[in-house]
């Protein structure tokens, strides 16, 4: 198999990990709704939630911006320089930096105090580790941060 090809699926398998948080957690939240169930969640697990959605929110927005942008704009505008959306587009891998290493420090916090439940720990780590692939991935392809 090809780099390009491997690198493609690794995309595809972590944008995939990143949308998992939005759905799983959307329909966990819309089911507890319905049960009328209250969820005595732990303000740890409530702050790593909202950085995991942060975090994954910024991944995908990147990845889908970039895309956007180049099918939009053509391969000419960028032989004319790098065009304003994505100068700013390349303010989200620093950002996500930030994130990834917050959700990495969650990670282990909620390992060490067993917050949440072992399938929940399970899925953040996974998330995690998607991110800090991603954020290699980024660097592999020296789209992290501003390097043009």
């Amino acid at each position: 198999m090809r780099t390009a090809d491997l690198h493609l699926n690794l995309l595809a398998i972590l944008l995939l990990i990143f949308l998992s948080v939005w759905v799983a957690w959307s329909i966990g939240g819309v089911v507890r709704r319905l049960r009328k169930q209250s969820s005595p969640v732990q303000p740890v697990i409530l702050w790593a939630r909202r950085i995991a959605l942060l975090a994954s929110g910024v991944n995908l927005m990147y990845v889908m911006g970039l895309l956007v942008a180049i099918a939009t704009l053509g391969q000419g505008a960028f032989a004319r320089g790098i065009p304003p959306i994505v100068v700013a587009l390349y303010s989200l891998p620093p950002l996500a930096v930030v994130l990834t290493l917050t959700l990495l420090g969650f990670t282990v916090l909620a390992w060490k105090g067993r917050y949440g439940s072992l399938s929940g720990r399970l899925h953040y780590s996974l998330v995690t580790s998607a991110a800090l692939a991603f954020l290699w991935f980024l660097n592999y392809w020296d789209l992290l941060g501003f390097q043009f």
